[in-house]
C-alpha cells in the first residue's frame, strides 16, 4: 500500500469521531499516533500528512495532550516554515491553550500584522478576543 492510502487508512479510523464518547476519542488518538509512528520515514514527504495533523491537533489541545500537539503542528507546518500566518495561527493557537499567553500573543501578532482579521476568520472567537485584549 502507498504511503498517501497508509495515511488515509489512519485517518478512516476516526470515522463517528464526533460522536464517539471522550474516552472512546482518546482510544482513537492514540491509535492514529501510534499507527503514525509505525508509518516508514516517506511519511514525512507524503502531503497528505497535513490532512491527518489537522484532524489531530484540535482534538489534542483540547484534551490538553500538549505534547503531542505540538509534535503534530510541528508535522504539519514541516513544509510550511516559510509561510509565516501558517506558522503563526498554530503556534498561537498552542501557546493559548497551554496557557503561555506571552508567546501566544507574539505568535498571534505576526498573523495579525500580516493578515489583520483574515486568518482568524475560521478559528474560535477566542483567539483574537485575546489577541486584541492582551496588551
Amino acid at each position: 500500500m502507498d504511503m498517501t492510502m497508509q495515511i488515509f487508512a489512519l485517518l478512516a479510523k476516526a470515522n463517528g469521531y464526533k460522536e464517539m464518547p471522550d474516552s472512546e476519542k482518546l482510544e482513537k488518538l492514540t491509535e492514529i499516533d501510534i499507527g503514525w509512528k509505525n508509518l516508514s520515514d516517506d511519511k514525512m514527504q507524503c502531503n497528505e500528512k497535513a490532512i491527518l495533523a489537522l484532524f489531530m491537533i484540535e482534538p489534542l489541545l483540547k484534551f490538553k495532550m500538549f505534547n503531542d500537539a505540538e509534535k503534530w503542528i510541528n508535522i504539519l507546518l514541516s513544509d510550511r516554515t516559510n509561510d509565516p500566518t501558517q506558522v503563526g495561527i498554530y503556534k498561537g493557537i498552542f501557546f493559548y491553550e497551554k496557557g503561555d499567553y506571552e508567546n501566544a500573543y507574539k505568535y498571534f501578532d505576526i498573523v495579525y500584522t500580516d493578515t489583520k482579521e483574515l486568518a482568524f476568520a475560521e478559528r474560535n472567537l477566542k483567539y483574537l478576543e485575546f489577541y486584541k485584549s492582551y496588551k
